[in-house]
C-alpha cells in the first residue's frame, strides 16, 4: 500500500508538469542555448532550500508570475532536474560524462544534497574513463566545494597513482597554482628516471626545493641492494 501510495502520488504531482497554471518561469542556460522551463512556487520550494530561499510567500503575492534566471545550468540539466522534482524519476543513464558532472555542479547549487551524492558516485562508478580524461579540470572546479568530497578523494587518489598524467595533462600550466598542492603527495620513487627526465623535471620551478632535491638524491645516489 505504501508503495502504491506512493506511485500514485508522484502520478498526480507529474500531472502538473505541463500545466498552464504555473506561477514560476526558470530561464537557464546562456547564448544560442536558452530554454524557459515553467513551474509551480511550492514544488521548487518543497524540494531545494535554493528555490526555497528566493521564492517567498510575499514575492508570489507581489507578482502573478515570477520569473528566475539560472545561466549557469543547462537546458539539458535542468530538465532531468525538473522532471525529479514532479516524477520522483532520476535517469541518467544516457547521458554524457560532461553533462553528469553539469548535473552535479547545478545539483549542489540548488542545494539537491541526496542528489549530489548519488551523481559522485554515479560518475566515478560509471563514468570514470571520462573523469580520468578531464580529472584536471574537474579538480579545478570542485576543489573548494566541500559536498565534492567523494569526487574530490577519488582524484587525488588518481593522482598519487598516476602522477605523470597530471604533468603530461594540456591543462597543467594553466592550473599549476591548484595542482601544485598535490604534488607532495606524490610518490616520485615510483617513476622511472627516463620519465623524470622527460615529463617532470621541466616543472621543477613549481616543485618544493627540498622535494626536489630528494628526488634528485634519489636517483643520482646509488640505492642499497635491499
Amino acid at each position: 500500500m505504501i508503495l502504491k501510495f506512493h506511485s500514485d502520488f508522484f502520478k498526480d504531482i507529474s500531472s502538473l508538469l505541463n500545466a498552464d497554471n504555473y506561477n514560476v518561469i526558470i530561464k537557464v542556460g546562456e547564448k544560442e542555448n536558452i530554454k524557459e522551463f515553467y513551474a509551480h512556487s511550492n514544488i521548487l520550494r518543497a524540494h531545494s532550500q535554493h528555490f526555497k530561499y528566493i521564492i517567498s510567500n510575499d514575492i508570489i503575492k507581489k507578482c502573478n508570475i515570477l520569473t528566475i534566471n539560472k545561466p549557469n545550468i543547462t537546458p539539458t540539466v535542468f530538465e532531468i532536474i525538473l522532471k525529479y522534482f514532479y516524477t520522483g524519476k532520476f535517469n541518467i543513464e544516457n547521458q554524457s560524462g560532461e553533462n553528469n558532472f553539469d548535473l552535479l555542479i547545478a545539483c549542489d547549487d540548488l542545494f539537491l544534497e541526496e542528489l549530489v551524492k548519488y551523481v559522485q558516485y554515479y560518475l566515478i562508478d560509471k563514468q570514470e574513463s571520462w573523469i580520468q580524461q578531464n580529472f584536471v579540470l574537474i579538480l579545478n572546479i570542485i576543489f573548494n566545494l566541500p559536498n565534492f568530497k567523494k569526487l574530490q578523494d577519488y582524484c587525488i587518489s588518481f593522482i598519487c597513482r598516476n602522477p605523470l598524467i597530471l604533468f603530461n595533462s594540456k591543462d597543467y600550466g594553466y592550473l599549476k597554482n591548484t595542482l601544485s598542492i598535490f604534488i607532495p603527495l606524490i610518490k616520485f620513487i615510483n617513476i622511472a628516471s627516463d620519465d623524470f627526465y622527460d615529463n617532470v623535471r621541466p616543472y621543477e620551478a613549481i616543485i618544493p626545493i627540498d622535494i626536489y632535491d630528494d628526488i634528485m638524491k634519489y636517483y643520482l645516489v646509488k640505492q642499497p641492494l635491499s
